[in-house]
């Protein structure tokens, strides 16, 4: 399965210690889980300088985290092992050392598991992306780790239920099973998405190529797009709905006239195509249905 990027977004450092914090990351990330720079809005750490004071201190060029997307609105996301700090409820962070390598690795490890339910729509999201087939067949699905019911999956109704406990490694090495349709009823407890939600969150944090070869030949045309896929879209996203809104144009002539590099242009595309917004068949794009 593809890499997942998490963003995080560095505040009050000097360019070169930016620079560093984000090489040591690139060269110390995990096998699934990236992290990339990107700006505050579309964070989920920000990294800032501490006071001086708080620096003597503790003897080191001390650094907060703070996590700003908490994985469940439930309560605030743990850092296990860390210095951690209550910013206010939902929000939690913690204090570490930017100036060493070590200290920094062991950090966003923490950090990446506290942020772990966050991904795990991620995964079944690039699965949906990978065989859409399987919601085309009006069919219900389990999706389980052993023992563990990580998801249920009802195509005819267009949901799927997420276990809130369940970790993005047991999401990619879990079964889907294919069960009747008495078997769609979704436990207390879990999370109800759209899957067009799923294969978002998938394509807002991968960097594959999910844009079809044709969207970078033929015009592209904007499908009804509705408030809550309206509410995820990022300040890019949004540029290029607002553009099409006007009317269908190939990709050369979007990045021409918005002054886009075709490659960012071509990813923030993908996660639109995933998602339904947008189509290169005018009857589709006029006539059809909002995405679910």
């Amino acid at each position: 399965m593809d890499r997942l990027t998490m963003g995080v977004h560095f505040m009050g450092f000097s360019a070169d210690t930016c620079r560093r914090l984000a090489a040591w990351l690139e060269e110390g990330g995990s096998p699934d889980t990236g992290w990339q720079v990107v700006p505050v809005e579309q964070a989920d750490v920000c990294c800032m300088a501490t006071d001086p004071a708080i620096a003597r201190l503790f003897r080191g060029t001390m650094a907060t985290a703070l996590i700003l997307r908490p994985p469940s609105e439930q309560g605030r996301a743990a850092v296990p092992g860390a210095r951690e700090l209550v910013v206010h409820s939902g929000i939690s962070g913690c204090l570490f050392d930017a100036g060493r390598r070590d200290c920094v690795l062991r950090t966003f490890h923490e950090l990446e598991a506290a942020l772990a339910p966050t991904l795990t729509p991620c995964v079944l999201g690039e699965i949906l992306v990978r065989d859409h087939a399987r919601l085309t067949r009006g069919e219900v699905f389990h999706v389980q780790h052993r023992d563990q019911l990580i998801a249920v999956v009802d195509a005819s109704t267009q949901r799927v239920g997420l276990s809130p406990r369940a970790a993005p490694r047991e999401a990619r090495r879990a079964q889907w099973h294919r069960r009747p349709p008495g078997a769609a009823c979704i436990p207390a407890g879990f999370v109800v998405r759209a899957p067009w939600e799923l294969r978002w969150d998938f394509a807002v944090r991968t960097q594959c190529r999910l844009l079809p070869a044709t969207y970078r030949r033929k015009a592209i045309h904007l499908r009804p797009v509705s408030q809550a896929q309206i509410d995820r879209m990022s300040v890019g996203h949004l540029q290029l709905v607002s553009h099409l809104r006007y009317g269908p144009a190939p990709l050369r002539q979007i990045c021409s006239r918005l002054s886009l590099p075709v490659r960012p242009t071509e990813r923030l595309l993908g996660a639109l195509y995933v998602a339904g917004a947008i189509s290169t068949d005018p009857a589709d794009a006029r006539d059809g249905p909002a995405a679910t």
